[in-house]
């Protein structure tokens, strides 16, 4: 099992956490990490935090989630992308040895949820 990363969550509109063993962000890709329900103004969302074993590990899986978004979008701002994943909206980042999420809000309103998540992240 992952480490459970949930203090690194942030706590505003925070329903639940848990530890997900394998497939945190998509059925497709193998690791698990921390994944936090919320609802906020905005809708229902998730975040989630996959702690890699390298930062070059966290960089090719970005690349991995980049595969499988439909038109991704490159995040300059934060070194990540922003696409569609069946339906659903995902917006993906890497920070040192993490690989975090935001699945569930669209780009504008991920963005500043992504930052704040980011501040969080060491």
């Amino acid at each position: 099992m992952p480490a459970d990363e949930s203090r690194r969550l942030p706590s505003k509109d925070q329903m639940s956490t848990r530890v997900v063993a394998d497939h945190l962000i998509d059925p497709s890709l193998a690791p698990g990490g921390t994944l936090g329900d919320y609802k906020g103004a905005k809708g229902s969302y998730q975040l989630g935090l996959i702690h890699m074993a390298s930062n070059d590990k966290a960089a090719f899986f970005l690349l991995d989630v980049k595969k499988i978004l439909s038109n991704p979008q490159y995040l300059p701002n934060m070194g990540g992308f922003f696409g569609m994943r069946d339906g659903t909206a995902l917006y993906v980042f890497a920070k040192g040895p993490y690989v975090a999420s935001v699945k569930g809000l669209k780009m504008d309103d991920a963005d500043p949820i992504a930052r704040t998540f980011a501040a969080r992240i060491p």
